[in-house]
């Protein structure tokens, strides 16, 4: 028989890992992208390649774990409010499939670093494809924590009317939605750190 005690604590343990497989990841993207310049992109890529692995792997148990912590949250909380708990799965469930997706780009990135695209498009052009791969990468990672966001709004409103735990929290988690329009004007803005040329 599940308890809500029980419940909460395998949230808990979920979101925890969420926090370190996310964490871990973006140390991976942090380590590996540099953004405008291609050359020292595809070096660190090709030198830190099983890091790179890694890091994949991380933002999948991140993934998973994020949308098993919703459900858990919704078992929790659908009788407070029940299209909200819907609605917070629902965010939840469309940020895990683009970040799923958006996981393509930083293999693509892995495999353009082979030699077999150095001599098919030159060093330069190798470099480039690494670059426009994790480019992408980028910038949808940005786009699904606009997912990752909203799912605050319906979570500290369920939080707040549920009386369970303090209502600060929940009134917290709702003012961290707003996090969302500074992800949307960062996506307005590519970096611009000028590129630096590469030998062919």
């Amino acid at each position: 028989m599940r308890t809500p005690q029980r419940l909460a604590r395998i949230a808990g343990l979920l979101y925890l890992m969420v926090g370190i497989g996310g964490g871990f990841a973006e140390i991976v993207r942090v380590t590996v992208y540099q953004a405008g310049d291609a050359a020292t992109t595809a070096r660190n890529v090709a030198a830190h390649a099983g890091l790179v692995r890694a890091g994949v792997l991380a933002d999948l148990v991140t993934t998973v774990t994020g949308l098993l912590t919703a459900m858990a949250r919704y078992v929790l909380l659908k009788h407070v409010h029940a299209d909200a708990a819907r609605a917070m799965v629902a965010f939840i469930a469309v940020a895990a499939a683009m970040m799923s997706l958006n996981l393509a780009h930083q293999f693509q990135a892995l495999h353009a670093s082979d030699a077999a695209y150095t001599n098919a498009f030159g060093a330069a052009g190798s470099d480039a494809l690494v670059l426009l791969m994790l480019d992408l990468h980028h910038h949808g990672y940005l786009m699904t924590q606009v997912f990752f966001g909203l799912w605050l709004l319906p979570m500290g409103y369920l939080v707040y009317r549920s009386g369970m735990i303090p209502r600060a929290i929940g009134v917290l988690l709702m003012v961290g939605c707003a996090e969302v329009s500074m992800i949307l004007r960062r996506t307005q803005k590519r970096p611009t750190k000028p590129a630096r040329p590469t030998a062919a």
